[in-house]
C-alpha cells in the first residue's frame, strides 16, 4: 500500500491552502462561534471581530512562512502521509502558539501564556483540522488519479522511467531521455538530469540492482560498477594518460562519468 503523496508543482494550490485555513477560520468563528471564541475575545478596548481578524492574519502568515519554502523544496516530489501530516499539525500548533503571545497581550490570563495557549490550541485545532483535511484527502485523490491516468497512457512505458525507494513507493517519474546518468551513493542512488538547459539532481534510497532492469529497459547502459549513463547524451569517451577512460557528455564541460575497461568497447560501438 502506497502512504506517500506527491506534493503539487503548481504554486496555485499551495496558495489555495494558505488562503482557505484563515479563511475557514474566521468564517466558522463569524458564522457558528464555536467554543463562544467571541466571547473570550471581548476584552480590551476593541471588539472581537477585531482580535479575530487579527488572529487570522496571525494564521495566515503562520502559514505562508511555512508552507511556500516546503513548497518550493519538495514540489512535484513524493512525501510520507505520516510526515505531510506532522508538517499540518506543526503549523497549526505554531499558530497556536503565537495566537496565544498575542491574547497574553491584551488579556493577561492568570495562568500566563500557558493557559492562553490551552485555549488557542483548542480554537485552532478543532477549527482548522477541517480544511485542512479537506486538502490532504484532495491531494490524495489528485495523486491516485496521476497515477492512474501514467498507468493507462499506452506510451508511459516508452518514455517515462519510475524510479521506486527501497519501500517500493513511486518517488520519481522523469523522461528517460532527460537523464543523463544515475550514480550509486552508498544505500542511495542519484538521478542527474536535465531540466531544459540545466542539471538537476533528485537522490532516492534505493539499490543499483533494483533499478538495473528498468533503466536498462529504457535505454540506459551501464558503464561502470557505480554508473549508468544515457548513450545518447554522450559527446566523446575519452582516455586520460593513465588510462583510464570517461564518457564526456554533451551537458557541459564539467559533466563526466567514469568507464571500466569491460564496458568501454561497448559504448565505443554505440558512438
Amino acid at each position: 500500500m502506497n502512504n506517500s503523496v506527491k506534493m503539487p508543482e503548481s504554486v496555485l494550490f499551495t496558495l489555495a491552502y494558505i488562503l482557505a485555513l484563515p479563511g475557514f477560520f474566521i468564517a466558522s468563528v463569524f458564522i457558528y462561534n464555536p467554543f463562544d471564541i467571541q466571547g473570550y475575545y471581548t476584552f480590551g478596548l476593541y471588539s472581537a471581530q477585531f482580535h479575530i481578524v487579527l488572529l487570522t492574519a496571525v494564521i495566515a502568515v503562520i502559514l505562508t512562512a511555512t508552507r511556500i519554502p516546503f513548497h518550493f523544496a519538495v514540489k512535484g516530489s513524493r512525501i510520507r502521509q505520516l510526515h505531510y501530516a506532522a508538517l499540518a499539525v506543526g503549523e497549526i500548533f505554531i499558530a497556536a502558539c503565537f495566537m496565544a503571545l498575542y491574547t497574553e497581550l491584551f488579556k493577561h490570563n492568570p495562568g500566563g501564556w500557558f493557559q492562553s495557549l490551552s485555549h488557542c490550541l483548542k480554537f485552532t485545532f478543532l477549527t482548522l483540522c477541517y480544511p485542512a483535511l479537506f486538502f490532504h484527502m484532495l491531494q490524495v485523490i489528485l495523486t491516485k488519479e496521476r497515477e492512474i491516468e501514467e498507468a493507462r497512457s499506452p506510451h508511459a512505458d516508452n518514455t517515462l522511467i519510475k524510479f521506486y525507494d527501497e519501500h517500493k513507493r513511486l518517488k520519481l517519474t522523469i523522461a528517460a531521455a532527460s537523464i543523463l546518468y544515475v550514480e550509486s551513493q552508498a544505500n542511495y542512488v542519484m538521478i542527474n538530469y536535465l531540466e531544459g538547459d540545466k542539471i538537476r539532481q533528485f537522490q532516492i534510497r534505493c539499490s543499483m540492482k533494483s533499478i538495473e532492469a528498468s533503466v536498462q529497459q529504457h535505454g540506459l547502459m551501464r558503464c561502470h560498477r557505480s554508473f549508468f549513463v544515457n548513450p545518447d547524451h554522450i559527446k566523446v569517451l575519452r582516455k586520460d594518460t593513465d588510462g583510464m577512460a570517461r564518457a564526456e557528455l554533451d551537458a557541459g564541460t564539467s559533466a563526466f562519468v567514469p568507464v571500466s575497461k569491460q564496458y568501454y568497447g561497448f559504448l565505443s560501438s554505440l558512438l
